[in-house]
């Protein structure tokens, strides 16, 4: 009679008698993988270790930033833990296997209250850590990867400090003060307003408005409000622990309004200072540009240039009818543009008009007077002709040739007339002057206030107001901007005087930066009240905790200690959930409590699908948290409140499914919250551990299985095994694992320190990764079954051959025992070691053993691979 083996998937029961196991389980399963059925394989050695020299871990975990540096380049990975014997969060290349220098996150070590421990969470973009210990607040560790101030200050480095937002922001409020403004773009007279600066960090965070504010009355009208600030670039230190002039996180300032003390303050206005060189606010300098009414400008001169100067258009040849007594006559022809408007260039024009009003853009005259067709206009200029296809014409002086009183009227984005203008001079006569011909022109540009920048290109060219209420800064001059069309910019002063000084449009606030400092001004011309300010001035958003997950788009922590320094309350059973989008802001108005009839405190929490699950020490609670959109509405969806959390490093999510360590088991909890011991059949080891609390849980991706530590025991591993749901060791004869972590290749790594004897005392680093092909690592490997019914219980069989099917580089050692007795070796066999997986027997000398029912172990001390694909037990009745 042959009986086989060969289902090895079942795991180990150490928690049950050796007689009641059956085919499924095993007594001892070490240093065997279990993940493919039918087959024992021994797990692959350890690589090398290597010895890093003052670090000692007591958890780390590998961060990948997924942001990008301001050249587009991947940032360097990084391992982050916390060093409990230098009291300093340190940091360390991703090659942790190649001997490299750890960096300290801290310039100094905690001196008081000091933590032994960290919550470390990878967000991504930023890695956060929360001590044990609330007297000390959160931390984060961010690449920050910005342009500043138009370009012209970058940080692309790693960033450490505190993750709670400062109270203090850096921004030097300098001054506030009234400042000429126009018509429109002005405040209320002999209105009071006060204004506030806000920071904004990482893009949407913000804190409580500062108490500190600065107030102005206006006392005219046409006036407006300049708020000037600055902000220090200064830096020191080395990354990742620089002193910076400002917070790096910043990212734009908010500036708040309040009217009329009424006690509430509003947004009129945001200030982006994370800019690169180009950007929407601010233009090139130049002085390419023309003065008041030295041009006018028309977009329709580019749209038209074509037909304006070809055959028949209006700056083309023409005949320009009666001149007189022929070689006498003087005859002048002028070209004007002028406003259209009734009291100035109507429907039947007037040369004595347009010659006081208008703008003279061309002249020519002849003595002769011997032909009337005009040759010598506009079309015929080349440098007139150019300029008009970039939609500009410049003004000419005709004030010698036109002897009435010359006062244009000036235009800006209005409507306005070509007219070309005949004048006839006979000997001893005035000149006669007529209109020739107009022509209306949309919309065009001559004003005393304007520039007209001739070195933009007709595609770059400015939308209608696309600058209104931008400025134009000339040195230390700041001007309105009240219009802007095509190339042409209307400001409240007149333009005359500039001479050839660079100007430079911005568009809502003025920034300079020099020696160091960056210099905005920001101008409030009646804005219109927007938001209000987000939370009161005395709003509490301060809290320190032990524990966090992000929840969609709120960072929820739990343990808490709210308003740290201030009140100083400590809540262990308290959750605060942050505002969405900024999980550093905790008002502490945001608070669940969770109402543990067994009393305890919060030792963990993670999500399970949409909800929050918070695991206390004596019981475990699931709550939606986000079914409206608000967690103030939270529910409680389900709890089980007798079994709760011992140890907050053993809490995983894999696959939507939680695991925990509790105080009697490890449970697994499903989807629809429910609550499987998956320890049972190991439950007499796990019960018997000692220092539950230290027990550790890690998700090893690539063997889908569960690593165990259980207590303060770091030699032997139990692996759990998520298909076959059976149990396993791994076991360690030296250079165990603290703790075990892994990269974003999936690879599992194992962290080891031995603690100093004396205080002080250097402590090194093993480290190692667990699993590689090509390792020496020589290892007990050991597989035992239970007993095996080999016949009925009221006879006895004689056992005559044992045949393995395996292939392996070193002999196997087989021992038999029998009857329920795990004590008395009945029988040891020697399998000798092969090169090809075939059945190999061996027989039982002398004469076999009889037994009812037959226990197997296998065991063999190699570094060699190892495969067994069945046993066959032959038996005589």
């Amino acid at each position: 009679m042959n009986i086989e083996i060969n289902s090895f998937s079942g795991g180990i029961a150490t928690n049950a008698d050796p007689n009641d196991l059956g085919d499924k389980y095993s007594v001892t399963n070490q240093n065997f993988l279990i993940d493919q059925p039918g087959r024992l394989v021994k797990r692959p050695g350890r690589s090398s270790t290597v010895t890093i020299n003052s670090l000692a871990f007591s958890d780390a975990k590998y961060w990948s930033p997924s942001n990008l540096k301001i050249n587009g380049t991947s940032i360097d990975d990084k391992w982050i833990g916390y060093n409990p014997y230098l009291k300093k969060l340190v940091f360390t290349p991703s090659n942790i296997l190649g001997g490299v220098t750890p960096t300290d996150l801290s310039s100094s070590a905690y001196s008081s209250n000091i933590p032994n421990d960290f919550d470390l969470q990878d967000h991504g973009t930023e890695f956060r850590m929360a001590p044990n210990n609330l007297n000390h607040g959160p931390k984060i560790l961010q690449h920050i990867s910005r342009n500043f101030f138009s370009g012209s200050y970058s940080v692309d480095e790693f960033v450490f400090q505190d993750a709670l937002l400062p109270q203090s922001s850096n921004i030097n409020f300098v001054s506030l003060a009234e400042s000429a403004s126009a018509s429109g773009f002005d405040m209320t007279n002999n209105q009071t307003n006060s204004y506030k600066l806000s920071p904004v960090y990482d893009g949407i965070q913000e804190l409580p408005l500062d108490t500190a504010s600065k107030s102005i009355t206006t006392t005219a009208t046409s006036r407006m409000n300049q708020i000037k600030f600055t902000l220090s670039a200064s830096v020191s230190g080395t990354a990742p622990n620089k002193t910076y002039g400002f917070n790096p996180r910043m990212t734009a300032i908010k500036v708040y309004r309040e009217t009329s003390n009424s006690g509430t303050y509003f947004h009129i206005g945001t200030i982006p200072i994370n800019t690169k060189t180009e950007n929407d606010n601010v233009l090139p300098s130049t002085t390419n540009y023309k003065k008041g009414i030295e041009a006018v400008y028309s977009d329709s001169f580019i749209d038209d240039s074509a037909s304006l100067t070809g055959s028949g258009g209006t700056f083309a040849t023409f005949d320009c009818g009666s001149i007189g007594t022929a070689g006498s006559t003087v005859v002048s022809i002028f070209y004007y543009v002028c406003k259209k408007s009734e009291s100035l260039v109507n429907e039947s024009v007037d040369a004595g008009s347009v010659l006081i009003k208008g703008f003279p853009i061309f002249a020519k005259q002849s003595n002769s007077g011997t032909s009337q067709n005009v040759t010598s206009t506009p079309s015929t200029d080349s440098t007139f002709v150019s300029n008009l296809q970039n939609g500009i014409i410049n003004t000419v002086t005709v004030d010698n040739d036109v002897s009435t009183g010359h006062n244009p009227v000036d235009f800006f984005d209005e409507e306005c007339v070509i007219v070309i203008i005949k004048g006839l001079a006979a000997p001893g006569q005035s000149t006669n002057f007529s209109v020739v011909s107009s022509l209306d022109v949309s919309i065009g540009a001559c004003h005393s206030n304007q520039l007209v920048f001739n070195g933009i290109a007709n595609a770059d060219r400015y939308s209608a107001s696309q600058y209104n209420s931008g400025f134009l800064v000339k040195g230390n001059n700041h001007y309105l901007i009240q219009g802007t069309l095509g190339k042409a910019v209307l400001i409240n002063n007149a333009t005359s005087g500039f001479g050839s000084a660079a100007v430079q449009i911005f568009k809502s606030y003025i920034e300079g930066y020099a020696s160091n400092t960056a210099t905005y001004y920001f101008y409030d011309m009646g804005f219109t009240a927007g938001a209000q300010q987000p939370y009161v001035e005395d709003a509490k958003v301060r809290v320190h905790y032990k524990f966090s997950q992000m929840l969609n788009d709120r960072l929820f922590v739990g343990n808490v200690k709210l308003d740290p320094s201030v009140d100083n309350e400590d809540h262990p059973d308290w959750l605060i959930y942050s505002a969405p989008g900024m999980p550093d802001v905790l008002p502490i108005v945001n608070y669940i409590q969770i109402k543990d009839q067994q009393g305890g405190t919060m030792m963990a929490l993670n999500k399970l699908l949409d909800s929050l699950v918070v695991f206390m020490s004596r019981g475990t609670f699931r709550l939606d948290v986000n079914s409206v959109g608000d967690p103030s509405s939270w529910q409680l969806m389900e709890s089980n409140s007798h079994i709760g959390c011992i140890a907050s490093k053993a809490v995983v999510n894999i696959k939507d499914n939680l695991f925990f360590c509790s105080h009697d088991a490890v449970y697994q909890i499903t989807p629809d919250f429910r609550f499987t011991p998956i320890s049972e059949p190991i439950k007499d080891v796990y019960q018997s551990a000692s220092n539950l609390s230290q027990s550790r849980l890690m998700y090893d991706v690539k063997r889908n299985r569960l690593l165990c530590s259980f207590g303060s025991t770091t030699d032997t591993i139990y692996a759990y095994d998520l298909i076959s749901n059976g149990w396993s060791t791994l076991k360690f004869g030296t250079v165990p694992a603290k703790f075990y972590s892994i990269d974003d290749s999936l690879d599992v790594f194992g962290f080891y320190h031995q603690a100093p004897d004396n205080s002080g005392d250097a402590v090194n680093s093993t480290i190692y990764s667990l699993h590689q092909s090509s390792s020496s690592e020589s290892m007990d490997i050991v597989y035992q079954t239970g007993f095996k019914n080999i016949t009925k219980m009221d006879k006895n069989a004689i056992v005559r051959r044992l045949n393995l099917n395996y292939e392996s580089s070193a002999a196997l050692t087989c021992k038999l025992y029998s009857d329920g007795d795990m004590t008395t070796v009945r029988s040891t066999l020697t399998f000798s070691a092969n090169n090809s997986s075939k059945d190999y027997l061996v027989s039982i000398r002398p004469s076999g053993i009889r037994a009812s029912s037959l226990a197997l172990k296998i065991s063999a001390t190699t570094s060699a691979a190892v495969k067994i694909n069945k046993v066959e037990i032959e038996t005589d009745e």
